[in-house]
């Protein structure tokens, strides 16, 4: 069992699950009693009350996409966040993340639920939407031999259990002499005062020795004095005594501090002959780690989880069924009416353009829907700002948007199955015409995908795995995808940089996806050997923007942004030594460009949330059970305050203030924790903003619906940025038959 050191974890399952079931017992009865789970569902139906989401599958499961910030051990926050989210029936189609959302994002992918796996083995005959190449594939390397007990009610639970049984200071595998200075440096909260306390008896000792010095140099001189002067002082002989006992303790004190700096400099010359190249820990223990973990679970390589990753998305079938807009068309206000003429005339075309489509080729298809999307979006950009019935207008437009997405999403179906040669329109004369009809949205609203950012100081860009692979190892595509996380992960100085080896054989492959995705004109000579790889967090740390669709008007699910510590922007930061300077500093390059996209699409706010993390460091690898248990449940709750759906905003505000509470008596190992720090009941997150960010999926639709006009907005607040003052000229009118104003 583990103390307060963390010496030796114990850590069981249920000791997580009993933490939160307070949470989601609320949760659940709050919603609606979900907790009894059917055989079969069908038709869109979904195994939580709660609408998040437009995409179901035969599961009953709600997808989003999820976004998971780095902040190394701040990660078992993510895992709690997550964990709430699937109970309450949301699975994660595509994923991102760095350094620790990293890790999170391809644990997630790798392994499975229980009702997964009984689906997937109700497919052991192929699907009809699956190739046979991939089929085939996926049967070699799927673990459906594993037993059943190892398989959970959710994805997180899995990755509770490798958490379990994982000692985190075994991460820290550089030199003993760094992984004791590490593992005491960050074990606590206090590592800075330990660092100045270190500095000041550095400094105290050097003083000393400095006035042992002058000490023995004014104690010398006497000596020398009394010696040339005898007949002066041939009777004081207590001052030639005293000059002698000073000048012996200055020796003394001299020899004890120069041998104390001497000793403090030599272990630091250890240290630093002990670490790695350009970092102090190998990383090979992590690395091995999550290739284990990769392989328990059937994938030896980028092929095997590229093939578990697309047999999950043909199995599990999800599939687009829109929730039901609510909306007063009738109290509209008058100056609306020409307005909601041109949506009922929008919708017409929509209906007459469907009929168009069905007896078209799947280009002209793509066309004729992009065209109905076009015009709907020229309408949601004239809906003002300060327009009344904005809200109302918004709603009517979203049907038409829906309208269109359901006519895309049974076309990609349609378009799957041509595909995999299951039936042959006479209308194509090859699968090259198929792959260049899909558009951006079609092409992904269903696909799995996962993004593991890195940085590449070598080449000096932000790189995405496994989207840049070939940039890197060709078309070698049996290494391990833990290889993509360990880039990601590697925290300067504290991990040593990832290298990357070009393959003599395919470096012409590499040069040619250079040109490929980036178009540059990559050489690599004889020299060019290899590249580097730190942390992604140096330039993304936060990699929201990833699955953006700006060609997509109307989101057909959420993309849940998970971050590491709150931040509280209406404040700023004191810098007044050099310390607070650089960590400033670094901090400004590490989120300044997924700040920027935040705040010229603020609408993302609503999903975005923040793990009050606490006082735990981020670098703490001995973390105690408690510690562990305390930083699973801030997720946890942040992901249920995140869940409170109530238009009332009283009764909401209860609602958060009814969970916060439940940190200050978590039952673990027989005892009560407090979670806060002084036994005050304060729980840092967005959702105490107001209604701003509160989250309802068919307002957000609505939300996003406006954004297209409000997008306009954000522009020319930039133009006037840009242009001294200068008011830009703003045409945009309310109503559609109305010209432009002069």
């Amino acid at each position: 069992m583990a103390g307060t050191n963390g010496e030796e974890s114990a850590l069981t399952l249920e000791d997580f699950r009993l933490v939160v079931a307070p949470l989601i017992e609320y949760l659940q009865r709050s919603n609606g009693d979900s907790s009894v789970k059917k055989e079969h569902y069908g038709n869109g139906e979904r195994r939580s009350n709660l609408i998040l989401s437009d995409v179901v599958d035969d599961n009953g499961s709600q997808y989003v996409d999820l976004v998971q910030e780095g902040g190394g051990v701040h990660g078992i926050a993510l895992a709690g966040y997550t964990y709430v989210l699937e109970k309450m029936g949301v699975s994660f189609m595509k994923m991102a993340g760095t350094s620790a959302g990293a890790i999170n994002t391809l644990l997630l992918s790798a392994v499975n639920t229980k009702a997964e796996i009984l689906k997937l083995q109700e497919c052991v005959k192929q699907p009809v939407n699956t190739p046979t190449d991939v089929w085939n594939d996926a049967l070699k390397y799927h673990p459906f031999s594993v037993k059943a007990e190892d398989y959970y009610e959710t994805r997180s639970e899995k990755l509770l259990k490798y958490l379990c049984e994982k000692k985190l200071s075994d991460l820290v595998d550089g030199h003993i002499m760094w992984r004791k200075l590490l593992l005491h440096l960050f074990q606590n909260t206090v590592n800075v005062k330990s660092v100045k306390d270190y500095l000041t008896k550095m400094k105290v000792w050097s003083l000393i020795a400095l006035a042992a010095f002058g000490l023995l140099i004014v104690s010398a001189s006497g000596l020398v004095f009394i010696t040339c002067n005898q007949d002066l002082y041939c009777c004081d002989n207590w001052i030639e005594k005293l000059f002698k006992w000073v000048a012996a303790i200055s020796v003394a004190v001299i020899f004890f501090s120069i041998s104390y700096l001497l000793g403090q400099f030599l272990v630091g010359r250890l240290l630093y002959r002990n670490a790695e190249r350009f970092g102090i820990n190998p990383g090979k223990d992590f690395e091995d780690w999550l290739t284990k973990i990769m392989e328990e679970n059937g994938i030896k390589n980028v092929s095997h989880l590229k093939n578990k990753l697309q047999l999950e998305r043909n199995c599990f079938n999800p599939a687009y069924y829109p929730s039901k807009i609510k909306y007063d068309s009738k109290n509209l206000p008058v100056e609306t009416e020409p307005f909601v003429n041109a949506i009922e005339i929008a919708k017409q075309d929509i209906e007459v353009a469907k009929v168009r489509a069905d007896d078209a080729s799947f280009r002209t298809k793509d066309d004729i829907l992009d065209e109905m999307t076009d015009k709907l979006v020229a309408l949601s950009k004239k809906i003002k700002p300060e327009q009344r019935g904005r809200k109302d207008l918004a709603a009517n437009l979203l049907e038409g948007f829906q309208e269109i997405i359901a006519a895309k999403a049974r076309m990609d179906t349609e378009r799957d199955i041509v595909a995999n040669n299951q039936q042959q329109p006479e209308d194509l004369e090859n699968s090259a015409e198929i792959e260049q009809s899909h558009d951006e949205e079609t092409k992904s609203s269903f696909d799995k995908e996962i993004a593991i950012v890195s940085s590449d100081i070598t080449n000096g860009i932000k790189v995405e795995f496994p989207a840049m692979h070939k940039m890197y190892w060709g078309e070698d595509f049996d290494i391990s995808p833990a290889r993509y996380v360990r880039a990601s992960m590697s925290v300067h100085f504290f991990f040593k940089p990832f290298e990357v080896d070009y393959v003599t054989a395919q470096k012409a492959v590499i040069e040619k996806e250079w040109k490929c995705l980036l178009n540059i004109d990559k050489r690599l000579q004889e020299k060019d050997t290899h590249a580097l790889m730190v942390d992604g967090g140096m330039l993304s740390n936060f990699p929201v923007n990833i699955f953006y669709n700006p060609s997509s008007p109307v989101p057909i699910k959420p993309t849940v942004g998970i971050k590491l510590e709150f931040e509280d922007d209406a404040t700023s930061n004191t810098i007044d030594t050099m310390g607070k300077l650089v960590g400033s500093m670094i901090s400004t390059m590490r989120y300044f460009y997924d700040r920027d996209f935040i705040s010229k699409h603020n609408i993302f706010k609503k999903t975005i949330r923040s793990i009050d993390t606490g006082q735990i460091n981020w670098l703490n690898f001995n973390l105690s059970d408690e510690d562990k248990i305390e930083l699973f449940f801030r997720g946890a709750l942040t992901a249920a305050i995140f869940l409170v759906n109530n238009d009332d905003l009283q009764k909401r505000a209860k609602d958060i203030q009814y969970l916060v509470k439940c940190g200050t008596a978590l039952s673990f190992r027989g005892k009560k924790i407090n979670i806060y720090p002084d036994q005050k009941c304060e729980f840092r997150t967005e959702d105490y903003s107001t209604e701003e960010v509160s989250f309802n999926w068919n307002n957000y639709k609505i939300d996003r619906v406006l954004f297209i006009g409000e997008a306009i907005t954000t522009k020319n607040r930039l133009k006037r940025k840009a242009s001294f003052g200068k008011k830009p000229d703003n045409t945009v009118d309310v109503n559609p038959n109305q010209p432009p104003k002069k």
